[in-house]
Parts: structure tokens; sequence; C-alpha cells
């Protein structure tokens, strides 16, 4: 809405599964770009979820699954300028490249 700003909380983005998440996460860590994995599961797979009576868990979630096997999180914060978004995305190309599974 007019006068507000957004507050770039998260950029995530979804990692294909032909690639190793993980292996992106160290590859962007090597090159000094903070990537987290902020959301690797789903509610109902929670502990303190388990069993609750408004967590319809026979639902078929493994495509929820899947969404939260490829989730990573980008740097985005108010401190993130042009240059840093370009060197960011150019890793990210670069990591993605060698971290697809099966290549040696």
């Amino acid at each position: 809405p007019a006068g507000r700003k957004h507050a770039w909380h998260r950029f995530t983005v979804h990692v294909d599964p032909s690639i190793d998440r993980d292996a992106v996460v160290e590859k962007l860590a090597a090159e000094g770009i903070e990537a987290r994995v902020h959301y690797p599961w789903i509610v109902p797979d929670l502990e303190p979820y388990a069993g609750h009576p408004q967590i319809d868990a026979g639902l078929p979630l493994e495509r929820a699954r899947a969404a939260a096997r490829g989730a990573l999180s980008l740097p985005a914060h108010a401190g993130v300028r042009e240059r840093d978004i370009a060197r960011i995305a150019s890793s990210l190309r670069e990591a993605v490249s060698s971290a697809r599974m099966g290549r040696p």
C-alpha cells in the first residue's frame, strides 16, 4: 500500500530436485554468500503438530515435502545493493550448475 515499504525478510527460491541443494549452500558459502534453508519441513511433519486435530496429515503431501526439500533462501535485506544482487545471481548460477546430482 501507499506509504509502506517491503521488509525484504526472505527471498526464497526453489532448487530443482536434480540439484543437490546442500551443495549449492556450501558453494555459495565459499563465495561469502549466506544462503539458508529456512523451511526444511512442512507443518504436518513437525513433532508438535503430529496428531493435531486441525492438521490433516492424511492428505497427499509429497508435493509439499518436495517443495520444502528444494527451498533455499538467498540474502535479502535493505543492505543488498545492485552489485550484490549481480554477484549472488552469478554465484548461484555457478553453484547450481556444479551441484547437479550425479555430476562427477
